[in-house]
């Protein structure tokens, strides 16, 4: 598991909402979010769009530690509660996987650890790059049904 000043995340949308990355592997990955408040909504609470880019962040994160490559094939959203403007913490944990699927429980919180929103998301695995599958040789990027590329995260 890779720590705090050691993460690198090759993610434009998380560097421009400024989110760092405290630890990340296939099991869990935590960020950190200190919200500016051009993301705020105009009677104080974070704009929904930011807190749930929070949570794809690290559920990304997590699916494509180590170099993985994956795609989302699906989740699940509930907001329990708005967010202040403040200081946001979300985790992601692995809580199934098969090889071609895994499944993240995550949650974001406030600072006094108050669940504000918690996301259920599939992450796909397709072929490996030299599997047997791909006949040795190396198989073409994965893509996401709408025919972009599926990031890679170091």
């Amino acid at each position: 598991m890779e720590k705090a000043g050691h993460i690198h995340v090759h993610d434009r949308i998380s560097e421009s909402l400024g989110i760092e990355f405290l630890e990340v592997s296939q099991e869990l990955a935590t960020c950190r979010l200190q919200v500016p408040l051009d993301l705020c909504n105009g009677s104080e609470p974070v704009h929904g769009g930011a807190v749930l880019m929070l949570a794809n962040a690290v559920f990304a994160a997590a699916s494509k530690a180590g170099g993985t490559r994956a795609a989302e094939a699906s989740a699940r959203v509930s907001f329990r509660d708005a967010a202040g403007c403040k200081t946001l913490l979300a985790q992601a944990r692995r809580v199934f996987s098969d090889g071609k699927l895994a499944r993240y429980s995550v949650t974001v919180t406030n600072e006094q650890e108050e669940v504000l929103v918690t996301l259920d998301a599939t992450a796909n695995y397709p072929v490996e790059e030299e599997s047997p599958a791909a006949g040795g040789e190396k198989a073409p990027r994965p893509r996401r049904r709408s025919g972009l590329p599926v990031q890679q995260y170091d």
